[in-house]
């Protein structure tokens, strides 16, 4: 089992000491749409019956409360903290430590899930290690459920989410603020701002990301350089008040 010495990895500050956060950050309940979406095309897709889902990236274990109602689950990710909410919110899941570009667990499954973690890929070579790493844990005629949570053709330059959670006596607004300084390069800034009232306190807290952000043809690429011959499908979401459009790709093994 790796420690996350071995990965030396700098993470940012949401997946390290406000890891905590994270539960606090939005209801299980606003999972479920996402969930039945990643379900419905697995079903769609998989030839065989689709029993076992490896997670690449589960973050904390969201999605995965609802996904695990269909599948058995697998998670993998980069951040112990997070793996540790994971498992208290999904007990009867597996959640290992590993980078999803690089992992091999020497076994495969019926489905896999690649979501908001690809999101911190910075160029395309790392684009190609990600789905391959989700070809080689497939079965034939498995299938892979890839999302785009930014392209260049939808993203909105200086775009500001606000929205809030608590509980156990603690208070949190989580303003979140997108930003390509370059459009000529591949990466964008994420900051994310926590203001946190807990016991009459006030703390406020910063934590910058860099994510990739590339044309949706560099996604197409990249899938069928693994071998993969991706099936674009829109997730329709109403996100304050406003309608937002999500690319996913749906792709089977052969």
């Amino acid at each position: 089992m790796l420690t996350g010495d071995q990965l030396n990895v700098n993470l940012p500050r949401l997946y390290s000491d406000l890891a905590w956060v994270w539960p606090l950050w939005e209801e299980l309940d606003q999972y479920r749409p996402d969930a039945d979406f990643y379900t419905e095309l697995i079903r769609k897709y998989a030839r065989g019956q689709v029993n076992t889902l490896l997670d690449l990236g589960c973050g904390g274990g969201k999605a995965d409360y609802h996904l695990k109602e269909n599948f058995k689950i697998t998670g993998v990710d980069i951040s112990l903290a997070m793996l540790e909410n994971a498992r208290r919110l999904n007990g009867d899941c597996e959640y290992m430590l590993g980078d999803m570009r690089s992992v091999r667990l020497e076994r495969v499954f019926d489905a896999v899930l690649v979501n908001d973690a690809v999101s911190y890929m910075t160029d395309k070579v790392q684009l190609g290690q990600v789905f391959a790493t989700a070809r080689r844990h497939l079965r034939r005629g498995g299938v892979m459920i890839v999302g785009a949570d930014h392209t260049k053709e939808s993203f909105i330059q200086n775009e500001i989410t606000v929205s809030k959670g608590g509980g156990d006596g603690v208070e949190i607004t989580f303003i979140e603020n997108l930003y390509d300084a370059n459009p000529a390069d591949t990466i964008c800034e994420l900051l994310l701002i926590f203001i946190i009232r807990q016991s009459g306190k006030l703390r406020v807290e910063k934590d910058l990301h860099t994510l990739g952000l590339f044309e949706e043809p560099v996604w197409t690429e990249q899938i069928q350089n693994a071998g993969f011959k991706p099936r674009r499908h829109l997730f329709i979401t109403e996100e304050a008040g406003a309608k937002r459009e999500y690319t996913f790709f749906a792709c089977v093994r052969d």
